[in-house]
């Protein structure tokens, strides 16, 4: 499944990268400067940015769904007349408060911790998304969508880091050689900042496109049989016709 949800995250990348890097800059810009308003008062602090840490959340969820992306969605919460803003906030709140009291319990607290803030990692989607789900049962309803795909979730988040870290090692080894380092040094500092750009951008799409496909799944398998004489796009999940070499719909390569 990880396999699948990077293909489809980075195929949304590459369709609009300079769009979304800059909107989730923003987004990350908006947010820092809410914290700060409210710094001194941590539930003020709560209040200001959680509706603009899930505005960045849906942008991401727009983009992985195909549709317009633009930056006044970070701003959308706030413009709502309903309850919306107060909605999101006591869900929020909801979620830390019990990944905290999990974190209370000695010695085993840290990992439940995790694990459970993976298991409520759909709750700011439902909360947005699905508003006839009280604020106090989309952890719930999160932990129920959730169940068999914590593992995946967190692989998911830790196998970028570990591949630029081990990427970062080898290169920073080769930086030491005599004369040619400096090559491998101007490598190195391409890919930490490539990460530095991005893996928050690409992140924010893999995280989408859980709450999509855990929420509402559609996802085939890479080549499986869509009935007939069609065969699903590992990308887009499109049907398209056994023997087609690209998708028409995407253009990626369909695996017989």
């Amino acid at each position: 499944m990880i396999k699948t949800i990077y293909q489809r995250a980075i195929a949304v990348l590459m369709k609009k990268p300079i769009r979304l890097w800059a909107i989730g800059l923003l987004g990350a810009v908006l947010v820092g400067f809410l914290s700060l308003l409210g710094g001194f008062v941590p539930i003020i602090g709560i209040i200001l940015t959680t509706p603009a840490e899930i505005g960045l959340l849906l942008v991401y969820l727009h983009g992985y769904r195909g549709e317009e992306v633009y930056s006044a969605q970070l701003l959308e919460v706030y413009e709502k007349k309903d309850d919306t803003w107060k909605r999101l906030v006591i869900g929020m709140l909801w979620k830390d408060l019990w990944v905290f009291i999990w974190a209370l319990i000695p010695i085993a607290g840290i990992v439940l911790a995790i694990i459970k803030s993976y298991q409520y990692r759909l709750t700011p989607y439902i909360l947005a998304q699905e508003p006839e789900v009280k604020p106090t049962d989309a952890i719930r309803l999160s932990k129920e969508r959730t169940k068999g795909y914590v593992g995946a979730m967190f692989g998911a988040d830790f196998l970028p880091y570990l591949a630029v870290s081990i990427v970062a090692m080898i290169l920073a080894a080769l930086a030491r050689i005599k004369y040619i380092g400096w090559l491998f040094g101007i490598v190195l500092f391409v890919v930490v900042l490539a990460c530095a750009l991005f893996m928050r951008l690409f992140l924010g799409l893999v995280g989408a496109a859980f709450y999509e496909e855990l929420m509402h799944p559609t996802m085939p398998a890479p080549g499986a049989q869509a009935g007939g004489e069609k065969v699903f796009c590992p990308q887009c999940g499109a049907a398209v016709d056994k023997g087609t070499a690209f998708c028409p719909s995407c253009g990626a390569k369909i695996e017989q």
